[in-house]
């Protein structure tokens, strides 16, 4: 992760408002589909389960949240100090969970 942070804040040296603006929701975006990828409406009806319902209350399941958030801290404050945490992120990740 070491490697992976410095190699993100070089890129951005020099960026200006505009790219850092588009990097921050490109990656908000891209964090939004993989969370919701981890909640497969198949699973739910293979269980034996009405999959709409499931799903809601999957998605509004303030433990599972809260531990999404927990988890993303340190992600969020690197994010944050390098300038990537936007408003526009903000909002795809508060959405999401993340935040």
């Amino acid at each position: 992760m070491v490697f992976a942070r410095e190699e993100t804040r070089e890129r951005l040296t020099g960026a200006g408002r505009g790219r850092r603006w588009v990097s921050a929701l490109v990656i908000a975006l891209a964090a939004d589909m993989i969370v919701s990828s981890m909640v497969a409406r198949d699973v739910y009806a293979n269980a034996g389960l009405d999959a709409d319902r499931a799903l809601k209350d999957a998605r509004h399941n303030e433990h599972h949240r809260s531990l999404l958030r927990t988890s993303c801290v340190n992600l969020m404050d690197f994010l944050g100090s390098i300038g990537l945490l936007t408003p526009a992120a903000a909002r795809v990740y508060r959405r999401t969970g993340l935040l």
